[in-house]
């Protein structure tokens, strides 16, 4: 008759432990998994910064001409809200609101 099986396991090989062997293993792979993992992360973020940043560059641009704009306009607004033509004023209150619901300060 044969010993039991697991008698036998653990005599096999006494200098490895047959758990152990393969929580290393598991755990190597996790590893190797995360480290994929963040790799495959990291080339999606190099990938994604490239464009958006030219494409901030041109809108930042495009803001700074827009804000120039209105600031050579400010002049001109604040004496249409002391006009006397109602007109004048109107105009001149509704660019004021329209450039302060913006949100971002022009100054």
């Amino acid at each position: 008759m044969k010993p039991a099986g697991g008698s036998r396991k653990k005599e096999y090989k006494k200098g490895v432990d047959a758990d152990d062997a393969r929580r290393k293993r598991e755990d190597n792979i996790i590893e190797l998994r995360k480290n994929k993992r963040d790799e495959n992360l990291q080339k999606k973020r190099m990938v994604n910064v490239g464009p958006s940043y030219a494409m901030e560059d041109s809108s930042s641009r495009t803001s700074l001409a827009l804000q120039n704009k209105q600031l050579d306009e400010l002049p001109a607004k604040v004496q249409g809200l002391y006009s006397q033509n109602p007109q004048d004023q109107y105009e001149a209150t509704q660019w004021f609101r329209k450039l302060l619901s913006i949100g971002k300060p022009l100054l």
